[in-house]
């Protein structure tokens, strides 16, 4: 079993996704649709990344994010 631990924490390191959460607030969380724990990641330095599936988030602006989505 120690062999699958190493596997599984190695691969919880690898971000799966290529796709990147633009959140206006300075903390998101994450729990990967209940695929892991419910983290709160901190989005005060601009970005962060989930510990568990990887998943990457960046902090905009309310108005850089409407622009966006009026495109």
């Amino acid at each position: 079993m120690d062999g699958l631990f190493t596997i599984s924490s190695f691969l919880r390191g690898i971000n799966m996704r290529n796709d990147i959460i633009k959140a206006t607030e300075e903390i998101v969380s994450c729990s990967d649709n209940g695929q892991h724990p419910l983290v709160y990641i901190s989005l005060k330095q601009g970005s962060g990344q989930c510990q568990y599936c990887g998943q990457k988030f960046v902090r905009v602006s309310a108005e850089e994010l409407s622009e966006k989505l009026a495109v």
